[in-house]
């Protein structure tokens, strides 16, 4: 660039305010003292054609995205390095210095942290794990993936996480999209987001308000549902409650069991002391074939079975037999036939010995 073009650009930052006229005074002082290059020649025209400029390379393997993003911060402080000398000279390379360090501080909180001393493990943005021993803590809140097992005290995901083993803790809290390929079991469970469970669910308390997916089967004392909840197996615990939708592939079997329905619900067996179904306002449905309890009251319901001690049939329900000791149907509720309870068998004595 000729002076008289790097002087007119000085000038107009002057007038523009981004720089002093001190600055501007200085630089030019320093301008006025170099002797001016000649102008370099053109190049000679040539008739070859222009080649086409050089792709980089594909990347193989697994992308480091910590890599990518040092490279590119890299790439770009070049050329904005390049432009500023050339417009102000010398004296902003130390000011470019303390840029890059800042850049590489920030570059740090990239992949996952440890802190041995207190067993933690905590992933900020991008990063990959592979645990051998027991942590206190295990923390994501960016794409992590844990490529081992995962035995903690606590576990809080609130981005994106993967666990390609089975996960053990006593505090499991997701917000986010959690998969964990095989079994995870944990004393309280809390899931806001997305959840896939690869294999069984064991918890003593399970609240899910998101949309969780269990490809085996769960055991718990309590389980809450106000989300989505899909489990391939059965569902055993003490209590259930429900306002959101489930689909239980086997069976579902509480002592208590409280349904109401939000949405559609679908489980082949029901099994407890105390069943509850009720609708909302929204009006969902209940599908089952065969509901077994002391005390049942179903409400917007279609069985084929219903068999207790005290049975209310509710509104919109159809019911092909109930058999009950006491039964109240509603208005609006259909029941094919009803039958007395059966009587139970009693158990066969051991033969005594002569």
């Amino acid at each position: 660039m000729r002076r008289e073009d790097l002087l007119r650009k000085l000038e107009t930052r002057l007038a523009e305010g981004e720089i002093s006229e001190e600055t501007y005074r200085e630089i030019k002082a320093r301008y006025d003292a170099t002797p001016e290059e000649p102008p370099e020649p053109p190049e000679p025209m040539s008739d070859a054609p222009e080649e086409a400029p050089k792709r980089p390379p594909k990347r193989s393997g697994p992308l480091d995205i910590s890599a990518v993003v040092g490279e590119a911060v890299d790439s770009a402080m070049e050329q904005v390095s390049k432009t500023l000398e050339a417009t102000l000279g010398d004296e902003l390379h130390e000011h470019m210095d303390d840029v890059n360090r800042h850049v590489r501080r920030a570059l740090r909180h990239l992949g996952p942290q440890y802190d041995k001393g207190q067993r933690r493990v905590v992933i900020r943005s991008v990063g990959k794990v592979a645990l051998d021993e027991p942590i206190e803590e295990f923390r994501c809140s960016g794409a992590g993936k844990v490529a081992s097992d995962l035995i903690a005290e606590k576990v809080r995901i609130s981005g994106a996480c993967k666990i390609e083993g089975r996960c053990e803790c006593e505090v499991f809290q997701a917000s986010g999209a959690v998969k964990v390929n095989k079994d995870l079991q944990a004393k309280k469970f809390r899931s806001s987001g997305s959840a896939k469970i690869g294999g069984d669910l064991r918890a003593e308390d399970l609240t899910v308000s998101g949309m969780t997916d269990v490809g085996g089967s769960i055991t718990a004392e309590t389980v809450r549902v106000q989300g989505t909840l899909r489990v391939h197996g059965q569902v055993k615990a003490e209590t259930f409650r429900s306002r959101g939708r489930f689909r239980i592939g086997e069976g579902l079997e509480a002592d208590t069991i409280e349904i109401l329905l939000d949405d559609t619900a679908q489980v082949p067996v029901i099994k407890g002391k105390d069943i509850v179904v009720k609708r909302s306002k929204r009006r969902g449905a209940l599908r089952t074939k065969t509901i077994q309890g002391d005390r049942v009251s179903v409400s917007g319901t279609r069985a084929q079975l219903v068999r207790g001690r005290d049975v209310r049939i509710g509104p919109q329900s159809r019911i092909d037999v109930v058999e009950a000791d006491k039964v109240e149907v509603h208005e609006t509720a259909r029941v094919g036939e009803r039958r007395p309870h059966p009587a139970e068998e009693p158990s066969e004595e051991e033969p005594s010995a002569d």
